[in-house]
Formats: C-alpha cells, structure tokens, sequence
C-alpha cells in the first residue's frame, strides 16, 4: 500500500505538472489557475471528505502532534533533496541532412526528360537529365559564329597577316561563348559522384520544370559516416558550450554510445524563430554509421550536461514555463 500510495502521487504529480506545461502558454496566464485548481482536486480536496470522529483532548493533541512532526519531516525531507545534483539532459530530434550534404539538386534550369530510380547507383552513372530550349538554341548560334569567325579567318590568312592575327583574336570570344553553353549544357546531366542509394521526390515525374537549384531527390553514399542535422535549443547553448557533454544516440530503438559520435558542430542559423523569437541553432552530427542503415528511421540525439541540484532543474523549469507565457502574449498581440 506505502509504494502504490507513493506511485498514485507521483502521478498526480506528472498529471499537474503536464496540465501546467500545456495550459499556461494557452490561455495567457488562465492555465495557472486551472493548474491550481487541478492540484487542489488531486491533493486538498480529498482530505475534506473524510468523517470526523469525536475524539478527546489527549487524543486530539496526539494527532496533532503526530501530523505536526509528520509535516516537518516531510517538508525537511523535500527540502534536502533539493540540493541533490542531477545532470541537465537535451534531447534533439535528428535526421539525415537530406536537404543539404546528400541533396541532389539542378544547376541549371529545365525540363526534365530522365530520371533515375529508386534504387543503388554506381559512380558516374546518371541520376536524372534536364533539357533547356533556350540553351540548346544558343549553343547553336555560338557554332555558327564561330565557323563564320574561322572562314574569315581562313579569307584573310594568306592574303594580310595584321588583318590574319585581328580575325584569330575574334575567334576568342565566340569560342569563349560556347565553351560556357557548353558547361551549362553539362550541368543539364547530373551524374552520381560516388557509388550509393539513390532516392528520388515522390512527386518529380518527366516533362517537369525545374528551376535552378531544385532538389529532385537525394543520394546517400555508402561511407561509413552519416551526416545528422536538428535544431538545439538556444537556452542550453552556455552549458553545451563551457561544459563536457556526453553524447549517445536512440536510432529506432537501438542506444548508440558517445564514441559513435565522430564529430559534433553547433551552427547558428541567421533567422528568428516566428514562434518564439529565438535564434535558431544547427547541430550537425557525424556519426560511425553508414547513412543507408539510419535512413528511414528515427534518430534523437541525448546529451549530458553538466550537473546542478535540483532547485536549479525547478527554477530553470519555471524559467521555461514564464517564457511559454510571454511567447504565447507576443503571438496573440499579433493575431
């Protein structure tokens, strides 16, 4: 009875303090009554209900005595294990950096005709192909031109040899001119770089447009190491930064220990969050894995911090909470 009594108050506990979290950014500055009144009905309401007996003086100092000496042993006991120190925990939700690192995009702009499908690739092998009209056309032109530019210069070669060397320096700039199509007509064919799986857009199909620098899908490499994005929360910049985290990841499942992080950067991205008004901040994780094996599942990336007691957890909880508050204020003014 002492541990299912104990177990039923820690999940009344869970039970308000979930309420709190979600009720007070809502309904700017309602949710702490209701959290009030959500404690009161757990916990005060319940001892009104209880039949009181008659008892005599000695009985009734007794009882007093007793709850008195139970509530200072409780109160001193919540009160020491406030300065128990537990270690900060981050956890962020990441992923393949399938819009960065292994996107496939378009350098040039087209229609595309071909495309590769799902599926292992091999180096060199063509991923998708794109064709611009107005390229193509001009590539044509710059051909032209440069014939017409060689045949004068043929006319002239054996008859005046200033006017020769004037018609061989106009043959730069026409062979400059298709040397350039000619790139971008190359940059219309984008071939695999290293062998890989290949994954297009569910939704590219042939005779679409693309503009330049579309993603039409994303190649994974077969390397030993995936590159992992998420965003980390700007309040725990300090701590990761001046203290020595310990990483492990959960891929689907599966506990990944901190020497499987390789390498770990914090980039800072130039843009505040519209719902918070914070900056955003990137961590990119290099991890000893190869990128196939963590595609499709769901990583989360769990890091330690460095310890404080436990009064420093509460305040930076009710730090959180005011600051939910004031966001939700900001967000409803604007509305």
């Amino acid at each position: 009875y002492l541990t299912y009594g104990f177990a039923s108050a820690l999940y009344k506990l869970n039970i308000l303090a979930t309420i709190l979290w979600l009720t007070l950014p809502r309904f700017l500055g309602g949710g702490v009554l209701l959290a009030l009144w959500g404690a009161y009905a757990m916990f005060f309401s319940p001892l009104l209900n209880t039949v009181d007996k008659p008892k005599t003086q000695t009985e009734g100092v007794s009882t007093m005595a007793r709850k008195t000496g139970f509530m200072v042993t409780l109160s001193a006991a919540i009160g020491a294990s406030l300065f128990i120190p537990l270690p900060f925990r981050v956890t962020v939700p990441i992923a393949l950096d399938i819009n960065g690192v292994y996107a496939v995009q378009t350098q040039e702009a087209g229609t595309l005709t071909q495309i590769a499908p799902v599926g292992s690739v091999q180096k060199g092998q063509v991923l998708f192909h794109l064709k611009n009209a107005i390229i193509d056309q001009d590539a044509d032109v710059a051909v032209q031109q440069l014939d017409f530019a060689e045949l004068q210069r043929a006319v002239v070669l054996q008859r005046d040899p200033t006017q020769a060397r004037i018609a061989t320096k106009q043959l730069e700039a026409p062979q400059k001119e298709l040397d350039l199509l000619r790139d971008r007509q190359s940059a219309l064919v984008r071939h695999a770089s290293e062998p890989g799986a290949f994954y297009p857009n569910a939704d590219t199909r042939p005779g679409q447009f693309f503009a330049e620098g579309s993603r039409i899908g994303y190649l994974l490499p077969e390397k030993a190491h995936g590159i992992l994005v998420g965003q980390f929360p700007e309040t725990r910049i300090a701590q990761l930064r001046e203290g020595t985290p310990e990483y492990s990841m959960w891929n689907a499942g599966q506990i990944l220990q901190n020497e499987v992080i390789a390498d770990l950067q914090l980039v800072q991205i130039n843009q505040l969050a519209s719902e918070t008004g914070q900056r955003s901040y990137q961590v990119v994780a290099t991890v000893s894995v190869p990128a196939e094996t963590l595609h499709g599942r769901q990583q989360y990336l769990k890091i330690t911090l460095g310890s404080a007691p436990i009064y420093d957890h509460l305040y930076d909880v009710f730090l959180s909470l005011r600051r939910n508050y004031l966001n939700a204020r900001i967000g409803s003014a604007a509305q």
